[in-house]
């Protein structure tokens, strides 16, 4: 049986959407965000190798030198990690909404098939809410809630890059204000946690603290990280059961 029975054909919610966010994310706390924490290692490594962790010291490096190799290369490692994390939690959710089990090696071998389009599709869908945020900020808001399911597209459907957006802005559409409330009410949320764990951080840094203080961090981006990965593909799932009257299993049924 599934983590929760979906009613075909019911309007999208956000309470709903949550409380299976919540159900999916706490049930699989481990395989998922062991998912999240052993593709961070590649640029967590990069990051400290080059001397990122110590801020002082990186303002030093970026003033005398500016932004080289030394930079971008943990962040561009992160970014392909991050595309990576996104069809691996996706495939993890579905699994688990279908009432199968999550299995880390399983979710990463998935992960991995569908990476080449998610990479193609993440760093359109970045661009074009990148020139939306430019544009006076509310068209890149506008931007970023149209395509929250571009990527569970992406791995789910693999229609194409351009067709991912299309597809994504097609699926949002009608329930904009309610994925918008949604993410403000979460994002509040996990920022004010953030906020809190950064003012802790701050305290640890100035004892001489700063591994414990750089755990700590990790820590919560990894299981902020994470919550929102299942979030993304949770959207996704209840958009399409909404407007398409498809059960969850026949979206999962791509996997089979």
């Amino acid at each position: 049986m599934s983590v929760s029975e979906n009613v075909v054909g019911q309007e999208f919610q956000i309470g709903e959407t949550i409380s299976k966010t919540f159900s999916v994310y706490l049930k699989n706390f481990v395989p998922l965000t062991l998912i999240v924490l052993v593709l961070s290692v590649p640029s967590l490594l990069l990051s400290w190798y080059f001397g990122h962790f110590d801020q002082a010291a990186l303002q030093a490096e970026l003033m005398t030198n500016g932004f080289g190799v030394s930079y971008f290369l943990p962040v561009f490692v992160s970014m392909l990690t991050m595309y990576l994390v996104a069809a691996s939690v996706t495939y993890g959710v579905f699994q688990s909404l279908n009432g199968g089990t999550v299995v880390l090696g399983e979710c990463l071998s998935k992960g991995l098939s569908r990476i080449v389009p998610v990479i193609l599709v993440g760093i359109l869908a970045t661009i074009v809410i990148g020139i939306g945020m430019v544009l006076l900020i509310v068209p890149g808001i506008m931007a970023a809630v149209a395509l929250i399911v571009v990527l569970p597209v992406a791995v789910i459907e693999n229609p194409g890059a351009i067709a991912s957006l299309k597809r994504s802005a097609e699926l949002t559409s009608g329930s904009r204000w309610m994925i918008f409330g949604l993410i403000l009410i979460l994002g509040i949320a996990v920022g004010a946690i953030g906020w809190v764990i950064g003012f802790v951080s701050a305290g640890l840094f100035i004892s001489g603290l700063s591994i414990v203080a750089i755990l700590i961090g990790a820590v919560f981006n990894v299981v902020a990280g994470t919550f929102f990965q299942v979030l993304y593909a949770v959207v996704y799932n209840n958009l399409r059961v909404a407007k398409e009257g498809i059960s969850t299993s026949q979206i999962a049924a791509v996997f089979d």
